[in-house]
């Protein structure tokens, strides 16, 4: 129970590291346009004409993009939020059951029928372990009793053919 509650303790604070490092980095690029603005806006004053025109559309689009980075930055804040909450509350649930024991009669019956079968479980390796190489030590030595075999039909061939002879496998 423990390992789980750690598990998902561990994964809320992944998503909120996650989150917050996303909401940094969006920050960042928000004042980076904001810079960028600026400069279109100083272009804009200096030039006229046609480029005053394009100025003003790119203008235009970096604030409709600004807003739309605004409300992605308010759903990633609002999301962080929520993971904190969770957080918090699984914190609280963990300590809860922290603090219920479990009766020491039952844990220790427990811990031993574990202990018990894992024993058995290790026993079964082993066997099943030395059996596989006992199978495949037959397996070789068949193949090499076989590997003997047709050699020396293949030579009683060679005589008998050798001497005139007719053999027959």
């Amino acid at each position: 129970m423990k390992r789980s509650t750690d598990f998902d303790r561990t994964k809320l604070l992944e998503r909120i590291l996650a989150l917050e490092t996303m909401r940094e980095r969006n920050s960042q690029q928000l004042l980076g346009k904001d810079l960028e603005m600026s400069s279109l806006r100083e272009q804009l004053r200096a030039a006229h004409g046609d480029v005053a025109s394009s100025l003003q559309d790119k203008l235009l689009q970096k604030h409709q993009e600004a807003q739309q980075r605004e409300r992605q930055f308010q759903t990633l804040l609002k999301e962080t939020e929520d993971l904190k909450n969770k957080y918090c509350a699984a914190s609280q649930m963990c300590e809860e059951l922290q603090k219920q024991k479990v009766p020491s009669g039952e844990q220790a019956a427990v811990q031993e029928q574990l202990r018990d079968a894992l024993e058995k479980n290790q026993n079964w390796l082993i066997y099943d372990q030395q059996r596989e190489a006992y199978v495949q030590g037959i397996l070789a030595r068949t193949q090499q009793l076989e590997t003997q075999l047709n050699e020396a039909l293949q030579q009683d061939h060679k005589e008998a053919n050798s001497k005139g002879r007719k053999f027959e496998l």
